[in-house]
């Protein structure tokens, strides 16, 4: 009655090794949130938020993710607090350069700044693999 369609010949079985972002994100979930959350308040948490959800994409992160990510990058690395109508320049002035926390967030900048390097690239290549495939 029904013709069944075996899915494993349309979509390429799910990679189950955990991805450079994948780790980043559940080894370092506390110190994004608190990160974020002292340079952005309630903006820097939902970006999180949407980070860790769209972690759970079994197709990997979607462009919404990767917004986010490339958003909570631009916080953490300090990107708007010489902007005065900005809120994290309002957060990024009530911070002690030298409370710990900084010497975190720059930690977490940099390896996010890896990360996010790393897809870029692999998007790329997939682009141009795809191109040079037509």
């Amino acid at each position: 009655m029904f013709d069944t369609v075996n899915t494993a010949q349309i979509r390429p079985p799910k990679d189950d090794t955990p991805s450079n972002l994948d780790r980043f994100v559940d080894s370092h979930q506390d110190a994004l949130y608190d990160a974020a959350a002292l340079l952005a308040g309630g903006r820097g948490i939902h970006l999180v938020d949407r980070i860790v959800d769209g972690m759970s994409d079994q197709e990997g992160p979607t462009s919404r993710t990767i917004r986010a990510l490339h958003d909570l990058f631009d916080i953490l690395a300090l990107e708007n607090v010489d902007d005065l109508t900005r809120p994290e320049a309002h957060f990024f002035l009530a911070i002690d350069p030298s409370e710990p926390i900084v010497d975190d967030i720059c930690l977490l900048t940099d390896e996010l700044a890896t990360i996010i390097s790393d897809m870029d690239t692999a998007a790329e290549q997939q682009s141009s693999d795809g191109r040079a495939a037509a």
